[in-house]
């Protein structure tokens, strides 16, 4: 009989605690490993450490699926954001905290929001159904991280183009599939 999963224990909060951070870096033969520990102690003797943060960097000049996947923005926001949750669900004094984030971000930095508005606009589909007008997006001209009403407007007439292309054209829908179906968009 399968058991069924169960959700991973929630952090505990341990009141009068004193906190440290430890972070330290690991070389692996293809990439680095960031690794962050909250340690707690509550006088006489109880003693605590969690894993608050484990990230990877992939290090080389090769581009892979997964070094593409763990040096994305959306990548570095989340894993800085879950070490986050981490500290307040276990009672990180606010200012502490804070400090624990800044430690950790000077060795792994949040992605700046052009970073993460870039690596949005970089979807394979968006860029396909874009094509040449791909520039026409209004970042490119402005640096504003956002779209605007006239940047959704093309990408919806891109869209409806692109539709219209694959049904009419058997070698557009293939290459359409295969971007789909290849790249794990599904």
């Amino acid at each position: 009989m399968k058991r069924k999963p169960t959700a991973p224990p929630k952090v505990q909060p341990w009141p009068d605690s004193i906190f440290k951070l430890k972070t330290r870096w690991e070389d692996w033969i293809t990439d680095r490993h960031f690794r962050v520990f909250l340690e707690r102690r509550v006088p006489p003797g109880k003693f605590g450490r969690l894993e608050a943060m484990h990230a990877i960097v992939p290090k080389g000049r090769r581009k892979s699926e997964l070094a593409t996947l763990f040096g994305s923005a959306r990548y570095r926001r989340g894993t800085l954001d879950i070490a986050r949750e981490l500290f307040r669900n276990a009672g990180v004094p606010d200012d502490q905290a804070a400090e624990f984030m800044q430690t950790i971000t000077k060795e792994f930095p949040y992605p700046t929001p052009n970073e993460v508005f870039e690596e949005e606009i970089s979807n394979p589909l968006l860029t396909m159904a874009l094509g040449d007008r791909y520039k026409e997006i209004s970042y490119h001209r402005t640096g504003v991280p956002e779209l605007t009403a006239d940047d959704r407007a093309l990408i919806g007439q891109c869209l409806a183009a692109l539709e219209t292309k694959v049904r009419e054209d058997p070698a557009d829908g293939r290459r359409f599939l295969k971007l789909v179906l290849g790249s794990g968009l599904l």
